[in-house]
């Protein structure tokens, strides 16, 4: 799934089939793959820059889970209140229907943050 450079962790039930964009030298995702089609959420980070992104993983059969320009401009700070938060800024409940996913991110990212690994 992973370049050499990449690192790559899975929170969810199943692993991703596709490669990370090049610029990618951190990928934390939950994903779920229903065969024709899946869904999940992962955070990237630009291996240049530094910076992180969220990238929405739902996808159909006509295409992949990881397609498109992937760019971010997101600090450390701001990916990490989005593992609490949603775009409008409401706190994410448990009733959330991402709520799960972005708490394993959430907890995954602190926890390599906590060794050093990013």
């Amino acid at each position: 799934m992973t370049k050499k450079k990449q690192k790559a962790y899975s929170v969810g039930p199943d692993e991703l089939c596709v490669d990370a964009p090049d610029n990618v030298d951190i990928l934390v995702y939950w994903y779920e793959n229903h065969g024709y089609d899946g869904n999940g959420i992962a955070v990237f980070r630009n291996a240049g820059t530094k910076k992180w992104w969220d990238e929405n993983l739902s996808h159909c059969s006509c295409y992949g889970p990881i397609e498109g320009g992937l760019h971010g401009d997101m600090t450390w700070r701001k990916i990490l209140k989005l593992t609490h938060t949603d775009e409008a800024g409401l706190k994410r409940i448990p009733d959330d229907c991402d709520f799960d996913q972005w708490d394993a991110i959430g907890k995954k990212l602190r926890a390599l943050h906590k060794r050093g690994t990013i």
